[in-house]
């Protein structure tokens, strides 16, 4: 059983995948607007002559490609900067690392076992 669902899992992905390079989602910038426009003008008329409006009425209509566009460069500068924002901190976070595993007793007397190793007098052995 689990072998079934593994494969139907990877082929769902594996189509999912395939269909989504060969639309051109994950070429230029046009061509994933392109493959935007044609997912949002193949659905919206189903959904609005499909489904009743007691389904719908809690859920957000397909939003516009020129929505999506000035959405995705609001998320885009804000992941830019919370990028910088973090390598800008990256020493405090490596510092804080440290200090929090240095602080677990197993850490503490595994460094302090090997440091006593190195300090310890090499014993020579009698020929």
């Amino acid at each position: 059983m689990g072998l079934i669902r593994f494969a139907a899992k990877s082929s769902l992905t594996g189509g999912f995948i395939y269909y989504t390079v060969q639309g051109g989602l994950w070429s230029s910038p046009e061509d994933s607007i392109k493959f935007y426009q044609g997912i949002y003008s193949k659905i919206t008329p189903y959904i609005k002559e499909y489904a009743s409006p007691d389904i719908t009425a809690g859920i957000a209509t397909v939003p516009s490609a020129t929505t999506m566009i000035g959405c995705s460069r609001g998320v885009w500068n804000k992941a830019v900067k919370i990028s910088f924002r973090f390598l800008s901190e990256l020493p405090a976070h490596m510092s804080n690392g440290i200090d929090s595993l240095m602080s677990l007793p197993a850490v503490r007397d595994s460094i302090e076992s090997i440091k006593g190793a190195d300090q310890a007098p090499a014993q020579v052995k009698p020929q």
